[in-house]
């Protein structure tokens, strides 16, 4: 009756979401409650017609759905549920687009433990999925709203800070996993040792070294200051031309917010209770720049998932096929080295198959100028589980790997030498280290002389035989290797973590 009088008379009626009143069913009146309902029904229908059929509209309508949505996922998530484990990534794990984020729910799925929750940034928003018991199909979604936007290179942002702190106490977080810390503020890992959280850090790039987290220059695709055979140290050059390619407006002080930058990390790495690296070249780059307990630090390979079965290779042909995999007009990917490359083999009897999408800049136009005609194939963009198949199906002898930055793994070496295919890469990163370990490759120091290894491996078919055979007895690192490894690391944090 009181919210009918008020409607009429112009005020609105809101609903306060956020407060919770305990009503105790029919105490007000006791014996008497069925008699009086009855009676001001007619009284209600008298003063207010339509007013039932408006209730009835409103409970078939349910525009307070979500509210109650929340409210009973908030109440079943309270009764025993095991502490969580929160994972901070930078990109969306919902839509994955990059390795780390794959790497990610792979792990998750496999490790299947009770309770994980994984936190993104994104805009002015954290979103956050938290998964039980590895079941990435039945996640649940949040967003926790933040006062602005964030920004893609943060020391420190106390209201992000201060919403890691609300998720910790909402999830009942013990242990933190940080993935990757594009957007995030690096100085978050001091709210998680304040609160007495032991955390784990994976170094998937060199993100904890320099800004520019490939540690190349952008505008040059050449290796940046902070690279091993890189330039003297002057970070002033790469980062400006990274900024200019992500149109962001740079800081004055180049070389003081790259010096603050590795003073934060250095600060979290020497915090942190392990730190995992998914190579020995990852871990040798990283030590340049930081000091580092070596019994903290703990090479886990990535884990892959081969297919179940795998196509029939298609015969050898009177061309060696070589192929490149990923987007390879990216800078980082070194597409001028694979431009320099064509050129070098064009009077070889070499076709060329690219395998991943070559439009950004123009590189598709670039790559058809060098006049291959039928002997270069663009394959387009292609998805993760069918690579391996399309290797194969293609009859390819061979893959090249000719990355700018120094890669930390590889996930396409990973599918070339799992569809038993060998390969030529660089000499750099976590490439020749992964090479040396099967002996399915052949690691070069420069495009010519990845153009001359092509040239003898055309002319000699045995020797192609041979790094074939091995790439067949390949044997890639499992899923469960890998997430038993991380168990193994979480376990004794976990235990010792507060209540």
């Amino acid at each position: 009756d009181y919210c009918e009088r008020a409607l009429a008379a112009g005020f609105t009626i809101r609903l306060a979401d956020d407060v919770f009143v305990f009503h105790e069913g029919e105490a007000s009146f006791g014996a008497d409650t069925a008699v009086l309902k009855a009676t001001n029904r007619d009284v209600l229908d008298a003063r207010h017609p339509g007013f039932f059929a408006k209730v009835a509209r409103f409970i078939e309508e349910n525009p307070l759905r979500a509210v109650h949505e929340n409210l009973r996922l908030a109440l079943h998530r309270r009764t025993g549920r095991d502490p969580g484990l929160l994972v901070l990534l930078h990109a969306s794990f919902d839509q994955p687009a990059g390795g780390t984020e794959f790497h990610v729910r792979q792990l998750i799925e496999t490790l299947a433990l009770p309770r994980v929750v994984v936190a993104v940034p994104i805009d002015d928003t954290i979103h956050l999925t938290e998964v039980i018991d590895g079941r990435l199909e039945l996640a649940n979604a949040y967003r926790f709203p933040l006062p602005r936007p964030v920004e893609r290179f943060m020391r420190d942002r106390r209201d992000v800070r201060e919403a890691l702190d609300a998720i910790v106490r909402l999830f009942g977080v013990d242990t933190v996993h940080i993935q990757h810390l594009l957007s995030w503020p690096i100085d978050v890992w001091r709210g998680f040792a304040a609160a007495g959280l032991p955390f784990v850090v994976t170094l998937h790039d060199y993100f904890c070294v320099c800004p520019s987290l490939n540690l190349i220059n952008v505008a040059t695709e050449t290796l940046c200051c902070a690279a091993p055979e890189g330039p003297p140290l002057d970070p002033s050059l790469c980062l400006r031309a990274l900024f200019h390619e992500m149109t962001l407006a740079a800081p004055a002080d180049l070389r003081g917010f790259a010096q603050r930058h590795r003073e934060e990390f250095g600060a979290l790495l020497a915090a942190a209770q392990a730190i995992a690296v998914p190579s020995q070249a990852v871990r040798q780059i990283v030590e340049r720049t930081h000091a580092i307990t070596p019994e903290r630090v703990h090479v886990v390979p990535h884990g892959y998932a081969p297919p179940p079965a795998m196509a029939d290779r298609a015969a050898a042909g009177p061309r060696l096929r070589a192929a490149v995999l990923g987007v390879i007009s990216h800078p980082t990917k070194g597409p001028r080295h694979y431009r320099e490359l064509l050129e070098r083999t064009r009077h070889l009897p070499i076709e060329w198959h690219i395998f991943g999408s070559t439009e950004l800049g123009g590189y598709d136009t670039v790559l058809s100028a060098l006049g291959l005609g039928d002997r270069l194939v663009l394959h387009g963009a292609y998805r993760r589980g069918t690579i391996v198949d399309a290797l194969r199906t293609h009859g390819i002898d061979v893959t090249v790997h000719l990355p700018a930055a120094p890669e930390t793994f590889s996930f396409t070496l990973s599918e070339s030498l799992i569809a038993g295919v060998p390969a030529i890469v660089n000499d750099r990163g976590a490439l020749p280290e992964r090479i040396a370990a099967c002996g399915a490759g052949v690691a070069v120091t420069s495009p010519a002389e990845a153009a001359a290894v092509l040239e003898r491996l055309a002319a000699d078919r045995t020797a192609m035989t041979a790094l074939q055979q091995r790439a067949a007895a390949f044997v890639h690192t499992s899923l469960a290797t890998m997430a038993a490894t991380y168990g193994a690391l979480y376990a004794p944090l976990r235990s010792s973590a507060p209540a």
